[in-house]
């Protein structure tokens, strides 16, 4: 990683065409906001200030590419702004890092095969003299990574939503059966508690029957003991 960072910055770009101007306008503006997300996370643990501000910014460099920054700030000036270094450093990053992700297969060496297409690059180096070499392997492996996870966190989206669709196909062979057997299965429920509560009905019958009986026994005890007479 270090043999990549080690050559003057290769700045060429070739003019876009009408069609692709909004798509590399949107594309800028995402990797506008990924440097300024990239300089939040340096700047909490990185010691050298003159590192940080190498790569950061007080005001927008480029306020074609600032509006997604400035639009997700919540405070003003809460997000930061790559410098102009930065920014041109990581464009190049994030077309070939695009480019071979989008011709790849995935597989654990995709890391590896990106960094071997950015060898074919002169990408200059970011931070002080001091620290240029390992502050820039460091911000290139965190930015790499991260877009790595945004792409793999689409992929799975995509890769969901289409098990969703073939389950969703597949739905219409199996739900006629599943629908008679969850018919039959309410139906024999219903038998059961039918039966069930028939049951507990008789039974209540008769425990009110005997109930009954028995009162009208007692009650006929008591009036005949009442009408008895008396030994003399």
């Amino acid at each position: 990683m270090m043999e990549i960072t080690t050559a003057s910055a290769d700045t060429s770009e070739q003019g876009p065409s009408d069609h692709a101007y909004f798509k590399g306008e949107v594309e800028d503006s995402v990797v506008y906001y990924l440097c300024g997300y990239v300089i939040h996370k340096f700047t909490k643990h990185a010691t050298c200030h003159l590192c940080i501000e190498d790569i950061s910014s007080a005001t927008p460099v480029l306020a074609s590419n600032s509006y997604l920054t400035d639009y997700r700030s919540f405070k003003q000036g809460s997000l930061k702004h790559p410098t102009q270094k930065m920014l041109t450093f990581f464009k190049i990053v994030s077309k070939v890092v695009s480019a071979c992700l989008d011709k790849e297969d995935l597989c654990g060496d995709i890391f590896w095969k990106v960094l071997e297409e950015l060898e074919k690059h002169h990408l200059s180096q970011l931070g002080c003299d001091q620290h240029n070499s390992a502050f820039t392997c460091q911000v290139l492996n965190f930015f790499i990574i991260t877009r790595m996870h945004f792409f793999s966190r689409d992929v799975n989206r995509r890769l969901g939503s289409s098990q969703k669709v073939a389950i969703a196909k597949k739905r219409p062979a199996c739900c006629e059966q599943s629908r008679r057997s969850r018919i039959r299965f309410f139906e024999c429920v219903y038998v059961c508690v039918l039966s069930v509560c028939w049951r507990v009905t008789l039974a209540l019958w008769i425990c009110e029957a005997l109930l009954l009986v028995r009162k009208i026994n007692v009650c006929e005890g008591v009036h005949t003991f009442r009408r008895r007479p008396l030994l003399s």
